[in-house]
């Protein structure tokens, strides 16, 4: 099947000052797929050609698959992420958050500890905090309270820093383009 080479790091959409957005995939997907003789990764065109007709996640299982998932597992995060692609990506997302403007932090619950670490080692390195948008679902306090614990770490004045700049949305998208109306202003 196709195969499209995944972005290098050095990947003008990756580089921020070529970007006023930008988005990391951190933990891979089933459709990414490393050749093991290269170390190359490639995103497969079609995750359902994979699954449907190629039978491929059954050839895994088999042993028999020439080529790995890329997917970063949870009881192997942290050894995923020393490799790349996610080295990269990781050390890329704590850069731009050393430089934002802005944080948007969509859809997340904030049990990732690798995550929480690099977030928080990267908003810790500030001079001045981004301001930092939590989107998720439930009582915005409660939303509030676990970004906070989970960024700030044990730091007080960073965890105080963070709660006078973070504007919290608890009722998901697209929701928060309401929440977020006239912030920053």
């Amino acid at each position: 099947m196709t195969g499209l080479r995944l972005r290098d790091p050095d990947d003008p959409e990756y580089l921020t000052d070529s970007r006023s957005v930008i988005a990391y995939h951190l933990h891979g997907s089933l459709a990414w797929l490393r050749d093991p003789t290269t170390d190359r990764v490639y995103k497969a065109a079609s995750l359902e050609v994979l699954r449907d007709d190629l039978d491929f996640f059954e050839s895994v299982a088999d042993g028999d698959a020439t080529l790995e998932p890329v997917v970063v597992l949870t009881d192997r995060k942290r050894a995923a992420i020393a490799r790349e692609p996610f080295a990269s990506a990781y050390r890329m997302l704590q850069t731009s958050v050393a430089t934002a403007d802005t944080l948007i932090i969509a859809g997340y619950g904030f049990g990732d500890i690798p995550l929480n670490t690099a977030l928080g080692d990267a908003l810790a390195a500030r001079t001045r905090l981004p301001r930092v948008a939590v989107i998720g679902y439930g009582r915005a306090r409660v939303v509030r309270n676990v970004a906070v614990r989970k960024l700030g770490r044990t730091d007080r004045s960073l965890r105080e820093a963070i709660d006078a700049r973070a504007r919290i949305c608890g009722h998901g998208l697209p929701a928060a383009v309401d929440c977020l109306k006239g912030w920053g202003r």
